[in-house]
C-alpha cells in the first residue's frame, strides 16, 4: 500500500496531499494524460506543492514517479504562456529539465513528450539542439531536457558565433538525480549554467531538485539553487519532502535546516496525511 511509506515534509504553506491526479492543480488536458493507475505516495505530496507555485526540494527512492511529479506541474503552467519563439537562431525556452546522463535526459524526454502530445506545448531533448538542427528546432523549445554538459556546450556556441540557447526566459528549472550533479566533481558546472548565465535568479524561477539520495552537504548546496526568504516577504522558502522505502518505517535523509529556518509547519506522515503528526 503506498500509503504505508513514510513522508517527511517541511516548509512553510504546506499544502495537503491528494488522493487522486484530479485533485491537482493542473490543466485539464494535463491530467487526462496521467494514465498510471494510482499517485505514489512522492506524486500525492509533490504534486500540490508544484502545482501552487512552491520551490521543492524532494528526496524519494527510484520509481516513485519523480518524472511525472515534476513534468507535469512544468507542462501545466508552460501551456499558460506564450510558445517560445526563435530569435537570431537561438531556442528560448521557458523551462529546463537537467540530468546527469544522456541515458536518463532521454528517458524524461520521452515521458515529458508523452505528456505533452495533445498539448501546443513543445518539448525538445538537448542532443537535437545542435548546428545542423537548430534553425528548424528553435520554434520547438518550450521546454529543453538536457545533461549539464550539453547545455555548456551550447551557451559555448555562442561566443564562436554558432546557434545556440538562451536561459534568459527559464521559469521553471528541475534538476534530477541532483545528487550526481551536485557532487565535488560536477557541482560547478550546475553552478556556471543556474548562476553564472543569463538565466532569471532563484526569486524570480520556480525551482525543483529530485534525488534519491540527499546527505547534508548536497541538500547544501541544493539549496543554493532555490529561493530562500530571509526577509519575511510573502514567498515562502523551498519545502524539503522525503519519502521513505517501502516497508521501512523511517526516511533516510531528514531536512538539514534548522526549524527556525523555516518556521513552525512540520509533518512526519505515516500511512496516511490523517494519521501525521505535527509539531513546532
Amino acid at each position: 500500500m503506498k500509503n504505508d511509506i513514510p513522508v517527511q515534509i517541511t516548509g512553510l504553506g504546506i499544502p495537503l496531499p491528494v488522493d487522486d491526479i484530479t485533485d491537482v492543480v493542473l490543466n485539464e488536458t494535463i491530467i487526462k494524460t496521467f494514465t498510471y493507475p494510482e499517485l505514489t505516495q512522492l506524486q500525492r505530496y509533490a504534486l500540490p506543492v508544484l502545482s501552487v507555485g512552491h520551490n521543492l526540494m524532494a528526496c524519494a527512492p527510484s520509481g516513485s514517479g519523480k518524472t511525472a511529479a515534476f513534468c507535469l506541474p512544468i507542462i501545466s503552467e508552460v501551456m499558460k504562456t506564450t510558445c517560445s519563439k526563435s530569435r537570431a537562431s537561438f531556442a528560448f525556452p521557458v523551462a529546463l529539465i537537467l540530468c546527469p546522463t544522456e541515458t536518463l535526459a532521454l528517458q524524461v524526454f520521452n515521458e515529458a513528450k508523452t505528456f505533452c502530445h495533445k498539448t501546443q506545448v513543445k518539448v525538445t531533448y538537448g542532443g537535437a539542439v545542435c548546428y545542423d538542427q537548430v534553425r528548424e528546432k528553435t520554434e520547438d523549445v518550450d521546454i529543453l531536457v538536457a545533461t549539464p554538459k550539453q547545455i555548456q556546450m551550447m551557451i559555448d556556441e555562442e561566443k564562436d558565433d554558432k546557434p545556440s540557447v538562451a536561459l534568459k526566459d527559464i521559469k521553471y528549472l528541475a534538476l534530477d538525480k541532483a545528487d550526481q550533479m551536485l557532487t565535488d566533481a560536477n557541482h560547478q558546472d550546475i553552478r556556471r549554467i543556474v548562476d553564472l548565465s543569463d538565466m532569471p535568479s532563484a526569486s524570480e524561477r520556480q525551482t525543483m531538485i529530485f534525488s534519491a539520495t540527499f546527505p547534508p552537504k548536497i541538500q547544501r548546496r541544493a539549496s543554493g539553487y532555490l529561493y530562500n526568504n530571509n526577509n519575511n516577504s510573502n514567498k515562502s522558502s523551498y519545502i524539503f519532502l522525503s519519502v521513505g522505502r517501502v516497508g521501512s518505517s523511517k526516511c533516510d535523509f531528514w531536512d538539514f535546516r534548522n526549524k527556525s529556518d523555516y518556521g513552525s509547519e512540520y509533518y512526519n506522515a505515516i500511512d496516511s496525511y490523517g494519521g501525521a503528526t505535527s509539531g513546532g
